[in-house]
């Protein structure tokens, strides 16, 4: 289905195992073959050109010397030649007027973009209480419709590389070419024919200053979601110097997040405020998602015996790994270990208990090939000869890899693109501000138990509580605790909001234990959609009576 596809891609660097990688030297180089695993699951081998740093810039020439370092700044993140920046056409009237924006330092293109679709660049503090300490360049991605049109202001959380990276602008089941406009605008968003602002979120991608990295601990402390809060606002008042359609914020998941915290923060940035799958009430050791996943998870998508069916699939499945943990820790720690690096406090017993535990993130997504890939391992599970039973080892490891693999564990990688197969930086902000779910094995204890297997957890009781911040780099915790002040935000906004909120949730989420799902404010709209997972929390996938009210609300807050 296009829709489900689209969201897919648009998500490929959430809380989950797809994602897309690119590997990328600071000259501009890229010289390797990069594994690109899609939200299928499958991985390809990209082959991308090696291109000469000094033909970075198309068009030199027609960039002024501040431009051409912004956009060498740019293209040093680039995957291929089509990924570079070149100028805008003389005359272009959409970019001239993009130009003319406050505080606006280059507006630019992509070769293979379409009409009406540009990069616009900003300077912004790296701290907006000390503008001492020194500048980034922030890069946002603009469809631009009109000044009078209505603007739809995309936090997204992350990395912009999706949408602006010319290998993935495809729908991942058709092979269809992304459309900005009727792929994201006429689905995703609040309708098509409205300007579509996307910033990239401070620290990621390409918005970082060149003169810290994340091997700075300064550079932590500037990740956070009071001054990323004060990026957009910035941002959305320069656009209002010359923008006068009314404005929408939206976001998705961790994006969906943001959006309630920017209402918090700057209710007079929008005029409506929508957030998709927001997980507003997450909480530091939020409790709920496994019990969920144990008990209920699946029931209405699919039924309850359907849904059961599964449920056992996945615990089969986790104890088949526990009772062979010998051998799949060996295979999976000589996988890993090679391509990450892990929080010294993480030893592989610990890590291979989470990855046990953590297949039933197969409810965020309801991805069918990871069900697939299961089914295939357990096949195995009587194999007789040496050869098959070395098989059955094999399909394990790659079933488990395929629901949640090392890399959601690992600290931030050495690698450098527009699409970064980095997760670290979220799990950062997990710990230190936007909250996670707390370990809770004991629904797989017990199912141990009633198996009369000899499957063996490392992980204890009394070792829950700790486990997840195992996950971040010692020296970070060190330096830095959870803040609370984040959720009591997001708390007081759905409590009290300044303007009206717009929540979609998707009941089947595995992240629905902690989203809204209802409440008596009434400038708040909740829409909850029962077999809707993690990605398809979104207008395109409400019912005709929901997309009737939806549309009316949106008429109602968004018309001039």
């Amino acid at each position: 289905m296009l829709q489900r596809s689209v969201m897919r891609m648009l998500s490929a660097i959430l809380v989950s195992a797809f994602l897309l990688s690119s590997c990328t030297t600071a000259g501009g180089k890229v010289t390797e073959e990069t594994e690109v695993t899609g939200t299928s699951g499958s991985t390809e081998i990209a082959k991308t050109e090696e291109t000469p740093a000094s033909e970075s810039i198309q068009s030199k020439a027609d960039f002024t010397d501040e431009e051409k370092a912004i956009a060498e700044h740019y293209n040093d993140y680039a995957n291929d030649a089509d990924d570079r920046l070149v100028p805008c056409d003389e005359g272009d009237p959409a970019a001239l007027e993009l130009k003319a924006i406050p505080g606006v330092k280059l507006v630019a293109r992509k070769s293979f973009f379409e009409d009406k679709e540009y990069l616009v660049f900003f300077d912004e503090p790296l701290d907006h209480k000390d503008p001492s300490k020194g500048t980034f360049t922030q890069t946002v991605y603009v469809y631009y419709e009109g000044k009078d049109a209505p603007n739809c202001f995309l936090i997204d959380g992350y990395e912009i590389g999706s949408y602006v990276m010319s290998d993935l602008r495809e729908d991942f089941d058709t092979k269809l070419p992304l459309k900005i406009r009727d792929d994201i605008l006429g689905e995703y968003s609040i309708g098509s024919d409205s300007n579509f602002i996307l910033p990239e979120y401070r620290l990621y991608g390409t918005s970082q200053p060149d003169n810290l990295t994340k091997d700075d601990l300064e550079f932590w402390g500037f990740m956070n979601c009071e001054q990323a809060a004060e990026d957009f606002h910035d941002i959305i008042e320069a656009f209002k110097d010359s923008f006068t359609g009314k404005w929408c914020i939206e976001g998705l998941s961790k994006g969906g997040e943001a959006t309630v915290y920017q209402l918090a923060k700057h209710p007079e940035d929008g005029d409506l405020f929508l957030g998709m799958a927001a997980m507003v009430l997450m909480d530091k050791g939020h409790m709920g998602l496994y019990k969920y996943a144990y008990t209920t998870a699946g029931d209405l998508v699919y039924g309850k015996e359907k849904a059961k069916n599964i449920r056992d699939l996945i615990t089969e499945f986790q104890i088949e790994c526990l009772k062979n943990r010998d051998k799949l820790t060996t295979l999976i720690w000589s996988r890993s270990s090679s391509s990450y690096r892990f929080s010294p406090d993480l030893d592989k017993e610990i890590l291979f208990d989470c990855m046990v535990l953590d297949q039933v993130y197969y409810w965020q997504y309801l991805r069918d090939d990871h069900l697939d890939k299961i089914k295939e391992a357990m096949s195995l599970k009587d194999a007789a000869t040496h050869e098959d039973k070395e098989m059955y080892i094999t399909r394990l490891c790659d079933a488990l890899e395929a629901g949640y693999s090392g890399v959601q564990y690992a600290l931030p990688t050495k690698t450098k693109g527009l699409q970064e197969i980095d997760l670290y930086s979220f799990l950062f902000q997990c710990y230190h501000e936007d909250g996670h779910f707390g370990y809770d094995f004991s629904y797989l204890r017990k199912a141990i138990k009633k198996s009369g297997s000899k499957a063996k957890l490392y992980v204890t009781k009394d070792m829950e509580d700790d486990i997840w911040d195992l996950r971040i780099d010692p020296s970070h915790r060190d330096l830095f605790s959870y803040d609370p002040s984040v959720l009591e935000a997001r708390k007081s906004a759905i409590d009290n909001p300044d303007k009206p909120l717009i929540l979609i949730n998707g009941l089947t989420d595995i992240f629905n234990t902690c989203e809204l799902t209802e409440s008596d404010r009434s400038n708040i709209f909740i829409f909850n959609l029962p077999k809707s997972s993690h990605i398809d929390s979104f207008p395109g996938n409400l019912d005709a009576e929901q997309r009737l009210k939806f549309d009316e609300i949106v008429k109602k807050y968004m018309t001039n």
